[in-house]
């Protein structure tokens, strides 16, 4: 869990309240990160809900370094009284008076891709957002890692729209089969989760073209190298859920790195 904290950072005022639900709640804030001011998402989880804090961190880094753009973050802690006030309703876990939070940063926009001029989801507007969606260069990595870490809710908005119109993905409180698994779905490494990339905004996914399907098999056949390559820092936040759990966990990812290729062939209907 250290190595995923913010280093060299200070938490130093609040800017606004964006979100908040019975899960997750949502501010930007103002940090201090290696002497320089910069704005954050900062991702608070109230009692109850440390699946979801776990998700986001490891589920962030691991995005991050898969390389589609996901943005730079680690968890910071912020002051319970200054959570509080910005979230009367909700109480959250506090460790010596202040609450393990998720900073992700920069901020380039505060608008996802559903966002931006419509508010909806369907019909004409979902075809734009899925040839949005497909012409991203980090379609393929993206879609095929929520396939191997069983991201369920890669949904349009939390796709956001920055600079020159690129794409970055953000939100991965959801990953490992969601906020609400039992550890022993980890035993079940072949279990089938909803993948919003293919099954919402692209559907129906093997109606895509050959070059995507193409390039989400390349994309596939790359996280069993990638499980190898970093798998020494995932046995590392692995005691997070515990002596029995956490082994299991890494178990149940490494499994997943082998079976992504099929897990995806089946969702495009790719013969080989």
């Amino acid at each position: 869990m250290k190595t995923l904290w913010l280093k060299n950072s200070a938490y130093v005022s609040p800017a606004r309240v964006l979100h908040h639900g019975q899960q997750a709640c949502t501010h930007l804030a103002h940090l201090s990160v290696d002497g320089r001011l910069q704005t954050a998402y900062i991702k608070a989880f109230p009692i109850g809900f440390g699946k979801c804090l776990f998700n986001e961190a490891v589920g962030s880094a691991m995005a991050r370094r898969a390389g589609f753009g996901a943005p730079d973050g680690g968890l910071i802690g912020v002051d319970a009284r200054l959570l509080e006030n910005l979230f009367p309703t909700f109480r959250f876990p506090t460790q010596d008076r202040e609450v393990v939070c998720w900073a992700s940063l920069p901020v380039l926009t505060g608008y996802g891709l559903a966002e931006v001029g419509v508010l909806d989801t369907v019909g004409p507007v979902l075809a734009l957002i899925r040839q949005y969606v497909l012409a991203w260069d980090g379609f393929a990595a993206c879609a095929a890692f929520d396939a191997w870490v069983g991201n369920i809710d890669r949904h349009a908005n939390n796709l956001l729209v920055a600079g020159g119109g690129r794409l970055v993905p953000i939100d991965h409180s959801e990953c490992f089969g969601g906020g609400h698994w039992e550890p022993d779905e980890f035993e079940r490494p072949q279990t089938w989760y909803l993948n919003k990339l293919l099954d919402l905004i692209c559907a129906p996914a093997e109606t895509l073209a050959l070059p995507a399907k193409a390039g989400l098999m390349a994309a596939a056949e790359q996280f069993a190298v990638f499980f190898r390559h970093y798998e020494a820092d995932l046995a590392a936040v692995a005691p997070w859920l515990g002596p029995h759990w956490g082994p299991v966990w890494l178990k149940w990812l490494q499994q997943r790195s082998l079976l992504v290729v099929d897990l995806v062939r089946d969702r495009v209907r790719m013969l080989v």
